[in-house]
């Protein structure tokens, strides 16, 4: 999966969502693997370009892949809320290449800056040229010292949580780091953390389907794609992202429904409706 940068406003248009680390297309910076993977077709993408200045807003949301593939159903959530929403997004993204853009946000005293990043570490310089998971979890935690070091009162900055994954190596790059963003958040003020394991895993573990909602019956997706009657595909095939069918990762959107990015999205902008209320 190669990246390419999204950048999507919503038409409320005043504060901005951050999320970093992860596969693009629906996807954001992060660690994943040089090698195409099963299930999903890769495309080139071109160099990522920098936040411009002044286009951060009070809540921004600063994301790799994961947040990427489920950019338009993110936008959807956050309409429904009420939550005016700035995404900034790319697959394959991660620390390595996104604090610069986390710091520019951080700059501008915005409401709240959202990050999701799994651990994508291996696919652009300066990114750490593996994938073993204390190496991910060291690289992030210099993130998050730096983050830390940068945010002024005022602003919050949310962690988002990842859900279990079964493709490796992002599977022990989620063993790795979700414990590392629950215990940040529960020692340092200024940060908060949104759950997305809930919303895709009631039980913690991996599920790559999961019991219909009425919007998935509604949509006729309830039993498609190979799910059994009575649930719907909430995962892709490799364990990883959520579309129920092959795309161009990174480059096109998911071309049917994709309840896992549904519920993926609806967790993250609760959440990040909830900080910005409290504030």
């Amino acid at each position: 999966m190669l990246a390419r940068r999204r950048v999507a406003s919503s038409a409320l248009g005043a504060l901005a969502l951050v999320a970093s680390c992860g596969g693009g297309g629906s996807h954001a910076f992060g660690m994943h693997s040089t090698r195409p993977m099963v299930g999903s077709t890769v495309a080139a993408q071109p160099p990522f370009t920098p936040l411009p200045r002044r286009q951060t807003s009070p809540l921004v949301l600063i994301g790799d892949s994961m947040a990427n593939e489920s950019i338009r159903e993110l936008r959807a959530a956050a309409a429904r809320s009420g939550l005016p929403l700035q995404l900034h997004t790319q697959g394959k993204a991660g620390p390595c290449n996104q604090l610069g853009l986390v710091e520019q946000a951080l700059a501008a005293h915005p409401r709240v800056v959202a990050i999701e990043w799994i651990g994508n570490t291996s696919f652009t310089s300066p990114c750490t040229r593996a994938f073993f998971p204390a190496e991910v979890a060291a690289e992030t935690r210099r993130a998050l010292e730096r983050i830390a070091a940068v945010r002024r009162p005022g602003t919050t900055v949310v962690l988002v949580g990842i859900p279990p994954i079964v493709q490796v190596p992002w599977d022990g790059s989620r063993t790795a780091l979700e414990p590392l963003y629950r215990s940040w958040v529960a020692t340092h003020p200024g940060f908060a953390y949104a759950d997305t394991t809930t919303a895709l895993a009631p039980d913690g573990r991996f599920h790559a389907t999961l019991p219909c909602r009425p919007a998935d019956v509604a949509a006729k997706a309830c039993g498609a794609f190979g799910a059994p009657a009575g649930q719907v595909v909430v995962r892709d095939s490799i364990g990883l992202h959520f579309c129920p069918v092959r795309y161009v990762l990174d480059v096109e959107q998911c071309p049917v429904i994709s309840s896992g990015a549904e519920r993926y999205a609806e967790a993250i902008v609760t959440r990040l409706r909830a900080v910005a209320l409290a504030r």
